[in-house]
Protein backbone atom coordinates (compact mmCIF):
# COMPACT_ATOMS: atom_id res chain seq x y z
CA UNK A 1 0.00 0.00 0.00
CA UNK A 2 1.56 3.07 -1.20
CA UNK A 3 1.09 6.51 1.14
CA UNK A 4 0.44 9.54 -0.62
CA UNK A 5 1.50 12.63 1.53
CA UNK A 6 -0.82 15.78 0.92
CA UNK A 7 0.98 19.07 0.95
CA UNK A 8 -0.63 21.95 2.00
CA UNK A 9 0.44 25.24 -0.16
CA UNK A 10 0.13 28.55 1.50
CA UNK A 11 -1.09 30.92 -0.75
CA UNK A 12 -0.16 34.24 0.53
CA UNK A 13 -1.58 37.45 -1.19
CA UNK A 14 0.64 39.63 -3.18
CA UNK A 15 0.41 43.28 -2.59
CA UNK A 16 0.32 45.72 -5.66
CA UNK A 17 -0.51 49.29 -5.55
CA UNK A 18 -2.62 50.69 -8.13
CA UNK A 19 -2.53 53.76 -6.72
CA UNK A 20 -0.39 56.16 -9.32
CA UNK A 21 -1.10 59.35 -7.58
CA UNK A 22 1.63 61.41 -7.88
CA UNK A 23 3.02 63.72 -4.89
CA UNK A 24 5.12 65.87 -4.40
CA UNK A 25 6.54 68.74 -1.36
CA UNK A 26 6.35 72.46 -2.62
CA UNK A 27 7.40 75.82 -1.56
CA UNK A 28 7.11 79.08 -3.74
CA UNK A 29 5.86 76.84 -6.50
CA UNK A 30 8.83 74.78 -6.51
CA UNK A 31 9.42 71.05 -5.77
CA UNK A 32 11.49 70.53 -2.92
CA UNK A 33 13.15 67.36 -1.59
CA UNK A 34 15.98 69.14 1.00
CA UNK A 35 15.58 71.86 3.32
CA UNK A 36 17.49 73.26 5.61
CA UNK A 37 16.24 74.21 9.08
CA UNK A 38 17.29 75.53 12.70
CA UNK A 39 16.40 72.75 15.14
CA UNK A 40 15.20 75.47 17.73
CA UNK A 41 13.16 74.43 20.85
CA UNK A 42 10.36 76.54 20.88
CA UNK A 43 10.22 77.94 17.06
CA UNK A 44 8.48 76.05 13.68
CA UNK A 45 10.81 74.15 12.08
CA UNK A 46 8.82 74.99 8.83
CA UNK A 47 4.88 74.87 7.39
CA UNK A 48 5.67 72.00 4.42
CA UNK A 49 3.10 72.03 1.47
CA UNK A 50 2.10 69.38 -0.95
CA UNK A 51 0.31 69.36 -4.53
CA UNK A 52 -0.52 66.10 -6.76
CA UNK A 53 1.96 66.67 -9.23
CA UNK A 54 5.75 65.30 -9.74
CA UNK A 55 6.56 68.05 -11.89
CA UNK A 56 9.54 70.30 -11.15
CA UNK A 57 7.02 73.81 -10.16
CA UNK A 58 3.20 74.36 -10.62
CA UNK A 59 1.71 77.46 -11.88
CA UNK A 60 -1.74 77.49 -10.47
CA UNK A 61 -2.00 76.53 -6.14
CA UNK A 62 -5.69 77.15 -6.37
CA UNK A 63 -5.46 73.57 -8.96
CA UNK A 64 -5.80 71.59 -6.30
CA UNK A 65 -8.59 69.97 -6.39
CA UNK A 66 -8.89 69.51 -10.56
CA UNK A 67 -5.36 68.23 -10.42
CA UNK A 68 -6.12 65.86 -7.65
CA UNK A 69 -9.64 64.67 -9.57
CA UNK A 70 -7.66 63.78 -12.41
CA UNK A 71 -6.78 60.52 -10.37
CA UNK A 72 -9.19 60.38 -7.91
CA UNK A 73 -12.86 61.52 -9.42
CA UNK A 74 -14.30 59.00 -6.87
CA UNK A 75 -12.81 60.81 -3.91
CA UNK A 76 -11.13 57.24 -2.50
CA UNK A 77 -7.62 58.57 -1.91
CA UNK A 78 -6.73 59.89 1.17
CA UNK A 79 -3.17 61.30 2.44
CA UNK A 80 -0.64 60.41 5.35
CA UNK A 81 2.55 61.59 6.64
CA UNK A 82 5.39 59.69 7.83
CA UNK A 83 8.03 61.50 9.88
CA UNK A 84 11.08 59.53 11.21
CA UNK A 85 14.26 60.59 12.95
CA UNK A 86 16.87 59.50 15.38
CA UNK A 87 17.48 60.00 18.73
CA UNK A 88 20.70 60.61 21.16
CA UNK A 89 19.65 57.20 22.75
CA UNK A 90 19.58 54.87 19.92
CA UNK A 91 16.01 54.89 19.11
CA UNK A 92 14.67 55.64 15.93
CA UNK A 93 11.15 56.56 15.61
CA UNK A 94 9.14 56.61 12.48
CA UNK A 95 5.40 57.88 13.18
CA UNK A 96 2.81 57.72 10.49
CA UNK A 97 -0.04 60.23 10.75
CA UNK A 98 -3.31 59.46 9.37
CA UNK A 99 -5.34 62.75 10.79
CA UNK A 100 -5.37 64.90 13.90
CA UNK A 101 -5.68 62.31 16.55
CA UNK A 102 -2.30 61.10 15.09
CA UNK A 103 -0.45 63.73 15.85
CA UNK A 104 0.54 63.74 19.80
CA UNK A 105 1.72 60.42 19.88
CA UNK A 106 5.56 61.90 19.85
CA UNK A 107 4.51 65.52 21.20
CA UNK A 108 7.82 65.47 23.70
CA UNK A 109 10.29 66.22 20.69
CA UNK A 110 7.70 67.99 18.30
CA UNK A 111 4.17 69.87 17.81
CA UNK A 112 2.45 68.58 14.57
CA UNK A 113 0.03 70.54 13.23
CA UNK A 114 -2.13 69.07 10.12
CA UNK A 115 -4.14 71.87 7.62
CA UNK A 116 -6.24 71.78 4.95
CA UNK A 117 -5.44 74.52 2.55
CA UNK A 118 -7.75 73.72 -0.33
CA UNK A 119 -10.94 73.75 1.26
CA UNK A 120 -9.57 77.45 3.06
CA UNK A 121 -8.52 78.49 0.44
CA UNK A 122 -9.32 82.25 -0.14
CA UNK A 123 -9.91 82.77 3.52
CA UNK A 124 -7.12 85.24 5.09
CA UNK A 125 -6.82 83.54 8.29
CA UNK A 126 -7.41 79.27 9.48
CA UNK A 127 -6.35 76.91 11.71
CA UNK A 128 -4.77 73.62 12.16
CA UNK A 129 -7.50 70.92 12.14
CA UNK A 130 -8.72 69.32 14.52
CA UNK A 131 -10.40 66.18 15.05
CA UNK A 132 -13.71 67.03 14.60
CA UNK A 133 -12.48 69.10 11.22
CA UNK A 134 -11.64 65.81 9.66
CA UNK A 135 -14.03 63.67 7.40
CA UNK A 136 -14.28 62.58 3.82
CA UNK A 137 -13.45 65.59 2.18
CA UNK A 138 -10.58 66.53 3.94
CA UNK A 139 -7.14 67.17 2.34
CA UNK A 140 -4.11 67.06 4.67
CA UNK A 141 -2.20 69.83 2.27
CA UNK A 142 -0.12 71.01 4.43
CA UNK A 143 2.29 69.78 7.83
CA UNK A 144 3.54 72.10 10.13
CA UNK A 145 6.43 70.80 12.91
CA UNK A 146 7.37 72.71 15.90
CA UNK A 147 9.65 72.14 18.27
CA UNK A 148 9.67 70.97 21.47
CA UNK A 149 11.88 70.51 24.34
CA UNK A 150 12.76 66.97 23.36
CA UNK A 151 13.64 68.24 20.04
CA UNK A 152 17.55 68.84 21.57
CA UNK A 153 17.60 64.90 22.04
CA UNK A 154 17.10 64.31 18.29
CA UNK A 155 20.77 63.77 16.49
CA UNK A 156 19.65 63.06 13.07
CA UNK A 157 17.78 64.90 10.12
CA UNK A 158 14.14 64.72 10.09
CA UNK A 159 12.68 62.68 7.33
CA UNK A 160 9.14 63.77 6.03
CA UNK A 161 7.33 61.38 3.52
CA UNK A 162 3.60 62.25 2.63
CA UNK A 163 1.66 58.97 0.92
CA UNK A 164 -1.92 58.67 -0.47
CA UNK A 165 -3.48 55.76 -0.12
CA UNK A 166 -6.89 54.21 -0.92
CA UNK A 167 -6.91 50.83 1.19
CA UNK A 168 -5.76 49.34 4.13
CA UNK A 169 -3.71 46.67 2.33
CA UNK A 170 -1.25 49.91 1.51
CA UNK A 171 0.27 49.46 4.54
CA UNK A 172 2.48 46.44 5.56
CA UNK A 173 0.25 44.24 8.21
CA UNK A 174 3.64 43.61 10.68
CA UNK A 175 5.00 47.04 10.38
CA UNK A 176 2.02 49.43 10.01
CA UNK A 177 4.31 51.39 7.64
CA UNK A 178 3.18 52.81 4.13
CA UNK A 179 4.33 50.34 1.24
CA UNK A 180 2.43 51.77 -1.48
CA UNK A 181 3.81 53.68 -4.83
CA UNK A 182 2.51 56.88 -4.13
CA UNK A 183 4.62 59.10 -2.22
CA UNK A 184 7.89 61.68 -1.80
CA UNK A 185 10.05 62.70 1.08
CA UNK A 186 11.62 66.08 1.87
CA UNK A 187 14.71 65.80 4.48
CA UNK A 188 15.35 68.32 6.58
CA UNK A 189 18.72 69.30 7.25
CA UNK A 190 19.44 69.88 10.45
CA UNK A 191 21.84 72.70 10.86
Amino acid sequence: KKVVKEEKVEVKEVYKDENNMPIAFYENNKKITTKNVAFVVGRDLGIFQIFPSNQDSISNWNGFYDEWIKYDNEHKVKIGYNISYSLDDGRSISHTILGPSNTKEYEGYMAIFLYDDYNNRNKSWYSHLEDNDYNENTFLTSIKLYGNGGLTNINSNIVITVFTYDTEDDFDPETKEYRGNSKATLTLVKQ
